[in-house]
């Protein structure tokens, strides 16, 4: 039985071809709207199998889950924490609030009903947004704004908020979104924090705190492989984050850019700069490229792309400062995609399941790889 199951995990194309009658199907299917359905279910059932092959035989990797962050606001200070459950949009309390804010109004006329009024602000404008640390209570639910550059912290109830907060309509990159200001006491904290940056952009000190609406907001078709769609084909959900709900990356990753960096003379960055959500070890470097498929704890999560870098990962998240490294050395090395001017570190993921959860020392099974997958022109 134990050879049987070897055989069975390792020739993995057996399980390819117990679903292909399922796949024909969705193709032939096409012309009623079924394929997509049909071949999420494949997929689904594809990778449970593949989980369940991989818990009978106790085939685990050497890699273990060593840190994990969430960010209360978008860009904002990163909070390290043990364990964390996922929900649909990803892991529980992460990026659900963000920062806007207004946008210019057209030259002739006014906003249209479905233009968006604000846009989302990041450490990519204002760099000494990574001074300011959100803590959301566990106990009431309350959310404390502070930062060295500000004498007093502030706290405020979200939920009461809400009731009463203007409804705006922000862009985050392609998308749009209705989200709810929280008050001018938030407001006027982030104003002072924004006044010390003399490079901030027009309308920055009119800066929002506000929270998502709506579960509007989905994963780029392009990337998301139909085994990571529901049962019934819709796409995963997202929250506030740029564009996927996890971002994972390994310390062997980082020892070599530093290495890198180090041979220049120069000095290590940490982990930080590079704001993942769930950080790995006992890896090679850069391995999580090729993985595809994961499980940690039983819980499934889709590798769905590299995350191209840009300048706020040379933002230091204590002070706020601005340095050329990493973005220069990563550039003699991880220019990978399609993109020219993109440099890669960190995997995007999709958790699949909800009301789970994982911890700091949780050991990962890879279930399947593959190619890296970089952005495409």
């Amino acid at each position: 039985m134990n050879s049987l199951r070897s055989w069975l995990f390792e020739h993995r194309e057996v399980q390819t071809y117990a679903f292909v009658g399922v796949a024909v199907t969705a193709a032939s299917l096409e012309y009623l709207g079924l394929s997509r359905i049909l071949a999420a279910i494949a997929g689904r059932l594809r990778i449970k199998l593949l989980g369940a092959l991989a818990l009978w035989n106790n085939k685990f990797d050497d890699a273990t889950v060593s840190q994990i962050f969430i960010y209360p606001v978008k860009s904002l200070k990163a909070v390290s924490i043990e364990n964390v459950r996922i929900d649909a949009k990803g892991l529980v309390g992460d990026r659900r609030y963000m920062l806007v804010a207004p946008r210019q109004p057209p030259m002739i006329g006014t906003f249209g009903p479905n233009d968006a009024t604000h846009q989302f602000m990041t450490q990519r404008q204002v760099p000494l947004l990574a001074t300011i640390r959100a803590i959301v209570s566990a106990k009431d639910g309350s959310l404390t704004l502070s930062s060295p550059l500000v004498q007093e912290s502030v706290t405020i109830q979200p939920m009461k908020e809400r009731v009463s907060g203007k409804k705006l309509r922000a862009r985050i990159w392609d998308d749009i979104t209705e989200v709810t200001d929280l008050g001018h006491q938030a407001g006027k904290f982030l104003s002072r924090v924004v006044s010390q940056d003399k490079d901030a952009p027009p309308l920055a000190d009119k800066m929002r705190l506000v929270v998502m609406n709506k579960d509007d907001r989905f994963t780029d078709e392009r990337y998301t492989p139909r085994s990571a769609l529901s049962w019934t084909g819709a796409a995963p959900k997202v929250s506030l984050t740029d564009g996927f709900p996890v971002l994972i990356v390994s310390e062997a990753s980082l020892d070599e850019l530093n290495k890198r960096l180090g041979e220049k003379g120069k000095k290590p960055i940490p982990m930080s700069r590079f704001r993942p959500n769930i950080v790995v070890k006992g890896t090679k470097p850069f391995e999580e490229d090729t993985w595809r498929v994961i499980s940690i704890d039983g819980l499934i999560f889709h590798i769905v792309k590299g995350c191209p870098r840009c300048k706020q990962s040379c933002t230091d998240q204590e002070t706020g400062r601005v340095f050329e490294e990493p973005l220069e050395t990563l550039s003699e090395f991880r220019a990978l995609g399609g993109v020219k001017e993109n440099v890669y570190f960190a995997q995007n993921a999709i958790a699949q399941g909800t009301g789970g959860s994982i911890s700091v020392g949780s050991r990962i099974c890879v279930l399947e790889r593959g190619d890296p997958i970089w952005d495409v022109k």
